[in-house]
């Protein structure tokens, strides 16, 4: 089986790194080839025999319909799976301008659209249109995977109809080797290189859906009761507002190192890593996080990717989205109960097992195999 992803970038952040290890796991899983095609940037090492690099030669997804169907034609794959309904409309596009197309289109369904776009969207007219493009696209797919169960059941909130097509629940890979490769070694932050104090951790893109003002608050609460310091990884749109609401208040305690090479050696040698989202379709970074070995909190983000991730509670805690008292008190739970936090932690690291690359590749190719290249309907 050949198989074509089709990603907006291949290189870093959660989409970079979810693209890359779920190459290598389709590959490891079973596939004869896989060909990661990209919009922007690939990656910056080879990912390995099987795998191939194809960029599409454009950097604009409303531009790159002509692009997609080239691929189509050239490379002819057994499916083409769009990440993201940034690519997944032009691709569907593509698809119906090739005659006698082969190549069947899985809809990989990974963002909880309209509520993701209601936060940090609200005043793009381009993207909040892209939900009402969904609407239309996603049905004129052949199937499609969703990231979790909550997501596939929002499908129906989002008024999109798959109708008899194929619907499977595969969660995103997670290249917990790497990560634990990562994770061994030597921190660059001055506060996790001499550890004078425990350290609260956050990794995400800095936009108003990841709800990091609830997490500053929620360790000033916390720092009441003993002494603390947070560091949150990332860059993002609302950077200099946190900063800035950060240097009024001379809360010196807290560091926005940004966008950092390894952040999972840092976030090895934190002492409780927390996800305060308000809006998660999976949550890689929790997942990568808990892959480090460390104890987890995190809310019950609308979208529900953190609930699938903890089992509603029980690899780590999980709280309602928007209160900082009950995060202070979850982390202050941690702090002051070292055989609970090295218990937390043990279990992060035995769920992360459960997303690595090639067990998640065996669940898609199983799935490609039995109900959508064989025509078996649901």
């Amino acid at each position: 089986m050949r198989i074509a992803l089709l990603v907006w970038t291949a290189r870093g952040g959660a989409f970079g790194n979810l693209s890359q290890a779920l190459a290598k796991g389709m590959r490891a899983g079973g596939a004869d080839e896989v060909i990661l095609s990209y919009l922007t940037e690939g990656p910056r090492e080879s990912l390995g025999a099987g795998i191939r690099l194809a960029p599409l030669g454009v950097t604009r997804a409303r531009r790159s319909v002509r692009a997609i169907r080239r691929l189509l034609l050239d490379e002819a794959p057994d499916v083409l799976v769009p990440m993201l309904p940034l690519v997944t409309i032009p691709a569907v596009a593509a698809a119906s301008l090739v005659p006698r197309r082969k190549t069947k289109i899985v809809v990989f369904h990974s963002d909880t659209l309209s509520s993701d776009y209601r936060i940090d969207h609200r005043w793009s007219p381009r993207m909040r249109a892209l939900p009402f493009m969904a609407r239309f696209a996603y049905p004129r797919a052949d199937a499609l995977v969703a990231e979790t169960d909550a997501l596939r059941d929002l499908l129906g909130v989002e008024g999109i109809r798959m109708g008899k097509r194929p619907v499977a629940v595969i969660p995103p890979p997670v290249d917990v080797e790497a990560i634990r490769t990562q994770a061994a070694e030597r921190p660059s932050h001055p506060w996790l290189v001499e550890k004078p104090t425990p350290v609260i951790a956050s990794l995400g893109r800095l936009v108003k859906r990841k709800d990091f003002p609830s997490l500053i608050d929620a360790v000033a609460q916390v720092r009441q009761q003993r002494d603390v310091r947070l560091i949150v990884f990332g860059a993002g749109p609302e950077r200099e507002a946190i900063q800035r609401s950060l240097d009024a208040r001379g809360r010196h305690w807290a560091s926005l190192p940004g966008h950092v090479a390894n952040p999972f050696a840092e976030i090895a040698r934190s002492d409780v890593f927390v996800m305060p989202s308000l809006d998660e379709a999976f949550c890689l970074a929790l997942a990568e996080a808990m892959s480090c070995g460390v104890p987890v909190v995190s809310t019950d983000a609308a979208g529900g990717g953190p609930r699938f991730i903890l089992n509603g509670g029980t690899f780590g805690t999980l709280l309602p989205p928007g209160d900082a008292s009950s995060l202070a008190a979850a982390i202050e739970e941690l702090l002051s109960d070292d055989k609970l936090a090295r218990e937390r932690a043990e279990l992060a690291r035995r769920r992360a097992d459960d997303f690595e690359p090639r067990r998640i590749g065996e669940q898609w190719l199983q799935f490609l195999r039995e109900r959508v290249l064989s025509g078996v309907g649901p």
